[in-house]
C-alpha cells in the first residue's frame, strides 16, 4: 500500500537487459519530483528509476546507461487518477520502451548499459515519495549470467516463461 518512504524491498542483479512491469494507482500529486521505483545503490544508479514530474502525474522514467545516468524517456501522456494503470518498461541492448495499459507510449535509444547488484526501492532515500498504491512488481533479466552482445544465435526477450519476482524459491 502506498510508496513508504526508503523501502528497501530487495537486491536484484541486473544483467544489462531487463523489464519491469507493475500496476500503480496515482492518488494526488505534489509539488515536487516524487519517487516511484528506483533500483541502484546511489541516486546516480537509475537501472532503472522512476518519478512524477511535480504536480502532474506525467513519468519521468530513467535507465542509466555508462554514458549517463539520467538516460531514459518521459511519455507526454499522463497516468490516470484514482485507476490502476499498469507501466511496463523493458530495456533492450538499443532501446527503451514504454507502455501503459498494453500501449506503447515511449520509445528511446540507449547503449552501454551497466551491470551489477543494486538495491530496489520502491520509493528511494533521496526523494519524496510519491502518493500513490503500487502492486504487482515484476522484474526480469533477459538471463541470469548476462549474454555477451552480439549472440551467435538469438536469445528470445522476453523469455518464454519469465520468472514471477519475488520468487518463492531459489531460482537455478
Amino acid at each position: 500500500n502506498g510508496c513508504d518512504p526508503s523501502q528497501q524491498l530487495t537486491t536484484v542483479h541486473v544483467d544489462g537487459t531487463y523489464e519491469l512491469s507493475f500496476d500503480i494507482m496515482p492518488k494526488g500529486t505534489i509539488n515536487a519530483w516524487t519517487n516511484i521505483i528506483h533500483m541502484g545503490n546511489s541516486d546516480a544508479d537509475r537501472l532503472p528509476a522512476m518519478w512524477f514530474y511535480a504536480n502532474t502525474y506525467r513519468l519521468h522514467i530513467r535507465a542509466g546507461t555508462e554514458d549517463s545516468y539520467n538516460n531514459g524517456c518521459d511519455p507526454s501522456q499522463q497516468l490516470v487518477a484514482n485507476k490502476l494503470n499498469h507501466v511496463k518498461m523493458q530495456v533492450t541492448w538499443t532501446t527503451l520502451t514504454i507502455w501503459y495499459d498494453g500501449k506503447q507510449v515511449s520509445q528511446c535509444s540507449i547503449s552501454g548499459h551497466r551491470t551489477g547488484d543494486f538495491k530496489f526501492y520502491a520509493s528511494n532515500p533521496w526523494y519524496t515519495a510519491a502518493n500513490a498504491d503500487i502492486k504487482h512488481i515484476e522484474y526480469h533479466t533477459s538471463s541470469t549470467a548476462g549474454t555477451p552482445f552480439p549472440t551467435t544465435t538469438p536469445t528470445a526477450f522476453p523469455t518464454p516463461s519469465p520468472t514471477p519476482y519475488p520468487t518463492t524459491t531459489p531460482t537455478a
